[in-house]
């Protein structure tokens, strides 16, 4: 079987802040600078060099998420596997001390073929910041769906979740320089945190694969998106007050099991009473743990906090 390809390659919440600036976003469509073809030299694009020339990446029209191109990295047969290809955003300037959220739409096509990941790095640094892992393959082998994994220092580690090929779902990483604390989420829900163990800025994205693609496989990505933040997303809202009322209390253990159950839903469940902007702000209410989003890993210490109520006005501890 093949082993995990990134080991060698790689060594070379919260809702988004209603202060958010948008530094960067591209939907690769003309009307940011692409055309189909070759993404090397596409607005301030450039790809990974080599012998054979890459051919790959590519802008296309064939898969795009929304508008009517995206990026793709399909087979290149004069590559031999194992090869990289990939694309480099431009430098993107991101005020120092900012945190900061990058967020792709990624549709793999299929498994047991290529790996695909998703970098961020900081090229004042050389170094990775974050390196995300779309395996070619799930720990139970059965090739319906595929691992998605975390570098942390020289492992990859396994989130947990999966990504089903054939479906564009949203990988969102973010970063917060003045805790140096990543975390990942997939699909709307939190799948990993961790310390940084490398970079510790980021200012360039790299959407990258390895060549073992099948024939016909493709990987699409679209809607790449940068912002930053410079105030806390989560002020005004209490850890545990999951309707919004300004206290937590026994009331909130209804909204908060809501909550957990249809975290990636982006409009209130029936029976969730707390309106749309409460439940908007459901990584910051539910983030009980204080570990950068709500999960399952914030029913016990939720339920812990309503064993002795906090003071009014008061978050659970």
């Amino acid at each position: 079987m093949r082993g995990l390809f990134w080991a060698t390659a790689a060594a070379a919440v919260a809702v988004a802040a209603s202060h958010a600036a948008i530094i960067y976003q591209t939907g690769f469509e003309t009307s940011d600078g692409f055309s189909v073809g070759v993404v090397e030299g596409q607005a301030g694009w450039t790809s990974i060099t080599g012998t054979p020339a890459r051919l790959q990446p590519v802008i296309s029209t064939a898969n795009p998420r929304t508008g009517s191109q995206h990026f793709r990295l399909a087979k290149q047969a004069n590559l031999t596997n194992g090869a990289l290809k990939g694309g480099f955003s431009p430098i993107i300037n991101i005020p120092a001390g900012a945190r900061v959220s990058i967020s792709v739409d990624v549709n793999i096509s299929v498994t047991d073929g290529a790996e695909y990941a998703v970098a961020v790095q900081s090229s004042t640094q050389g170094l990775l910041t974050a390196f995300v892992d779309f395996s070619f393959q799930d720990d139970d082998g059965d090739l319906i769906s595929g691992d998605i994994l975390v570098q942390d220092g020289v492992a990859f580690v396994p989130t947990g979740f999966e990504f089903v090929p054939g479906q564009y779902k949203t990988l969102r990483i973010d970063f917060d320089p003045a805790t140096n604390q990543l975390t990942y989420f997939y699909d709307g829900m939190q799948i990993f945190t961790h310390g940084t163990w490398s970079g510790t800025a980021i200012d360039q994205v790299v959407l990258l694969s390895d060549n073992f693609q099948l024939p016909n496989e493709t990987g699409d990505f679209d809607n790449l998106r940068v912002e930053t933040a410079t105030t806390d997303p989560c002020a005004g809202f209490l850890a545990g007050d999951a309707n919004c009322d300004g206290f937590v209390t026994n009331f909130d253990i209804d909204p908060f099991v809501l909550a957990v159950v249809n975290f990636a839903e982006p409009n209130p469940p029936a029976g969730y009473s707390a309106g749309q902007a409460c439940w908007d702000a459901r990584g910051c209410w539910g983030d009980v743990n204080r570990d950068g989003g709500l999960s399952n890993f914030d029913i016990d210490p939720f339920v812990a906090c309503l064993v002795v109520l906090p003071q009014p006005g008061q978050p659970c501890p």
